[in-house]
Parts: structure tokens; C-alpha cells; sequence
């Protein structure tokens, strides 16, 4: 069977595959299935084994054969993105509940949905961290548990914090804690935390699989206007009343009464919740408040165009650009019309996130 220097006593998949990285005639490694004295082989071949007594891993990009797990993807391939924890058992995918997005709300799998926001993560390899970004929260092992079964779940992401530090292993699909030391798993109903044994009836292993989620489009239908910096979203005051002359703010993200509609004939921007439009009265200053009318589609203050090279909504009438005062992520933070050039930087920054 091509062995490279015959068997490895077995610790587990992650130091077999570190002893596989090590050799460069390694293609991958076999593992025993026997409940004891397990052993490890390391092979010179991209054809592994057959054995239904042996479970095979492939190393790199090895192309995978038939009784072989497919190589999985790295962290750097969509960590800036965007991708979905794709189970390799289930095929279900992480996700954050859309009815609980608050600091130790837990996450949960669902079927796999590449345009929802809710599935979408980025990594940041400096932090190490894993961010939601349509909430703003980074997966977090709640309260840092070692047990088994430990729950899962976002918080406010924090550079300190080494319960939201994770590892990704290319070779095993092992999404792992560097706090606990355990790895993220499909429990019975929600992602929870478990000892790191690749291919042992946990569903542990994991893919990344690239997002059709994109920020910087309009999308069909519902989504939220989302300042890059602070994470807020756009909506308007008192948004279970109806009325004229709502004035614009920064919200918290992901609440129902915060989706809007494009509507393309007209250009206006349209909240799902009231039905009154973005509407920036047609003052030119830096500065000006932003309201929410009725809808009128002859008025050119209501008229909107995406900017998707800059990230920026534009007003048509009078060439300034929504902007959010601070880029503060303080609830109820005014938005404002401003110079779509000016010196804030982030604070004109919006992506747009399918609700």
C-alpha cells in the first residue's frame, strides 16, 4: 500500500496529518478503524485505500479517489469573502437564529442558503476571529467550557478574547477552539463544542464553502443597509408608526422593521415596514438630516443610486451621499446627507445585505 516508513502509533487525525505535512512524499494517510491499538500509515500514492476497514485522507490538493475524503478548503480562499461552515456529514450549514441575534444567542444548522446573510462568516486571520457580518458578532465558545456538548454561539467580538480565536485544518475539515481545545460540531439541535476525533459519529468536519452573498450589489427584493464601520443599519424613527418626516438613523441589524426595497423604475428606497421612502429633502449641505416620507415617485429627493465601486448611496438630486454622523454604533445615531468625498472616511460606507 505505498507506506512511507510503516505505521504511526495513532494520537489522533490532526498528528497523523501533522506527520504527513512533514514529509513531501507523503500524499496522505490511512487510519485503522479498530477501537483499539489504532495505528496510522503514511502513503507515497494518491490511491489509499479500499479497505471499508480504513479511512482515508487526502493531503493538499491531492484529487480525491473513491473511498477518500475530499480535500477541504482553506481559510484564505474566502476568508475575505465571505463563506458558510458547510457540515461534511449533514450538509447543513452554521447559522445564526434570525429571531435571536443578540450577545450569547446560540447558533444553530440549517439547510445551506449561499444568499443568506445569517450563513455568511469572514475570518480574520491576525485576530483569528470568525465575524458575522450582517450582526457584527464573532462565533464565541460561550463562557470558554471544555466539556463536551458546550454551546456555540456569537457575542461582541472582542481582540482579547481566545474563546472567539479559531483554528481551521485543511487536511481533517477540524474547526477548532483555542480556548478550549475542542471543535466546533452539529449537536442534535444546535452547534455546540466536542472532543476533536475527526470521523467518530460526531459531525465535526467542516467545509468552506464560497458565498453567492454579495455586499456590494442592490439585491432583489428585501435587505438591509448596513454601515461598514459601526454595523448599524439604516432605518427610520419610530418605524411602528407611520407619518412623514421620520428622521433616518443607525440601528442595530437584522430586525425585521429594518429591510428596505429598491424600487428600480422609480429609484427610491422604500422601507418594508412603513412604506415611506428615503427622502433628503434636496438640501446640499453637509450635514442635512435624512427623512422618511410618503412615497412620491415624481419627487427627486427620493431618488437613490448605488455606487458600487465606492460603497456609497447617492442621492440623484442633489449628488450627496447617505452618511451615518460618527460612524457611532450607538443606537438612534442621526443619518445624514454629506459630500460623497468628504473626510470621515467609513462613515458614507454602506454594504447591502439580503434580508
Amino acid at each position: 500500500m505505498n507506506d512511507l516508513g510503516g505505521r504511526i502509533n495513532y494520537v489522533s487525525d490532526e498528528s497523523c496529518a501533522q506527520a504527513c505535512e512533514s514529509n513531501p512524499s507523503c500524499k496522505g494517510f490511512v487510519v485503522g478503524n479498530a477501537p483499539t491499538n489504532r495505528y496510522c500509515w503514511l502513503k507515497s500514492s494518491n490511491e489509499l485505500s479500499f479497505d471499508p476497514g480504513f479511512t482515508s485522507f487526502v493531503k493538499g490538493t491531492t484529487p480525491s479517489t473513491a473511498n477518500t475524503v475530499p480535500q477541504r478548503f482553506s481559510w484564505t480562499n474566502y476568508a475575505n469573502n465571505g463563506f458558510m461552515l458547510k457540515n461534511k456529514t449533514s450538509s447543513n450549514c452554521v447559522s445564526v437564529r434570525k429571531d435571536n441575534f443578540g450577545d450569547g444567542s446560540k447558533l444553530i444548522y440549517d439547510e445551506c442558503n449561499s444568499n443568506s446573510p445569517y450563513q455568511q462568516f469572514t475570518y480574520n486571520e491576525r485576530t483569528q476571529r470568525i465575524t458575522n457580518p450582517i450582526t457584527g458578532r464573532c462565533i464565541d465558545m460561550l463562557g470558554g467550557k471544555r466539556d463536551d456538548g458546550s454551546e456555540i454561539g456569537i457575542w461582541g467580538c472582542q481582540d482579547n478574547n481566545s474563546n472567539m480565536k479559531w483554528s481551521y485544518d485543511n487536511t481533517t475539515g477540524l474547526l477548532k477552539n483555542n480556548a478550549s481545545g475542542t471543535c466546533m460540531t452539529q449537536g442534535d439541535n444546535s452547534i455546540v463544542g466536542w472532543s476533536c476525533f475527526f470521523n467518530e459519529g460526531k459531525m465535526s468536519a467542516y467545509d468552506l464553502v464560497p458565498s453567492e452573498h454579495q455586499s456590494n450589489i442592490v439585491p432583489d427584493g428585501d435587505f438591509y443597509i448596513q454601515n461598514r464601520t459601526s454595523k448599524t443599519c439604516v432605518v427610520h424613527a419610530e418605524t411602528d408608526k407611520t407619518g412623514t418626516n421620520k428622521r433616518a438613523q443607525g440601528w442595530f441589524c437584522a430586525h425585521p422593521n429594518h429591510v428596505w426595497n429598491y424600487l428600480n423604475d422609480t429609484k427610491q428606497l422604500k422601507l418594508k415596514k412603513t412604506g415611506l421612502c428615503l427622502d433628503n429633502g434636496g438640501n446640499r449641505s453637509d450635514g442635512s438630516a435624512i427623512y422618511a416620507n410618503t412615497c412620491d415617485a415624481s419627487n427627486n429627493n427620493q431618488k437613490w443610486q448605488y455606487d458600487s465601486k465606492r460603497n456609497q448611496w447617492v442621492g440623484l438630486s442633489t449628488g450627496q451621499c447617505i452618511d451615518l454622523s460618527g460612524t457611532s454604533s450607538r443606537d438612534g445615531t442621526d443619518v445624514n446627507s454629506f459630500s460623497c468625498t468628504n473626510n470621515n472616511g467609513t462613515s458614507a460606507i454602506f454594504d447591502n445585505y439580503k434580508a
